[in-house]
């Protein structure tokens, strides 16, 4: 496998990707509020959809055993890695928004999403600091699992409450969202084939 698509190489390739996606709309939006309320969106949406591979790689492995799924179980690691660069670049946008006046800061400062929001953060930070095999030693195999366990799931309801809040917006496209991550989370929890 080429090592772009291995290891550090992955994890950096997609923070950069997401970076120049973000650039490139920001480049071509008809004012840098509206850029920045697309990328924003956009972000969150790159994030989501890294975050649902990392979530369901071990179960599209089970059900699916192929080149890709193998892949994607080998390289969960970077690939999680690459979903918190692309939150955080995500966090830095939402930032750059509030800072354009009252009216963005008032939207993006709600005390809810600085709750909400600053705890997915908080969660996200320290899997990214428990994401090396030193922590692991240190942790021990069932606390490092049960930890990470715990904190994908926070940030799985995260991602729901999310996507279900903004249903009115746009119940199509929300509601797709929040069936995927629904599906996703039938598909870790549906029984596995024995192998």
């Amino acid at each position: 496998m080429a090592k772009a698509l291995t290891g550090a190489y992955l994890a950096g390739g997609l923070t950069l990707g997401v970076m120049a996606l973000t650039a490139g709309v920001l480049l071509r939006a008809p004012s840098l509020a509206q850029g920045l309320e697309s990328v924003v969106r956009l972000t969150a949406r790159t994030s989501l959809l890294l975050f649902l591979l990392v979530f369901c790689s071990s179960a599209l492995w089970a059900y699916w055993p192929g080149a890709f799924s193998r892949w994607l179980r080998q390289q969960r690691r970077y690939v999680a890695l690459g979903f918190a660069g692309s939150h955080l670049v995500h966090a830095g946008l939402f930032t750059w928004l509030a800072s354009l006046g009252p009216l963005q800061a008032a939207q993006v400062w709600q005390p809810a999403m600085i709750l909400v929001g600053g705890s997915s953060y908080a969660v996200l930070l320290l899997l990214v600091l428990t994401s090396n095999n030193a922590a692991q030693r240190w942790l021990g195999a069932a606390r490092w699992q049960r930890l990470h366990r715990v904190g994908v799931y926070w940030l799985w309801a995260q991602f729901l409450i999310s996507m279900a809040k903004r249903l009115p917006v746009d119940g199509l496209l929300y509601g797709a969202w929040v069936a995927l991550l629904l599906a996703a989370m039938a598909l870790r929890w549906w029984p596995q084939p024995a192998r």
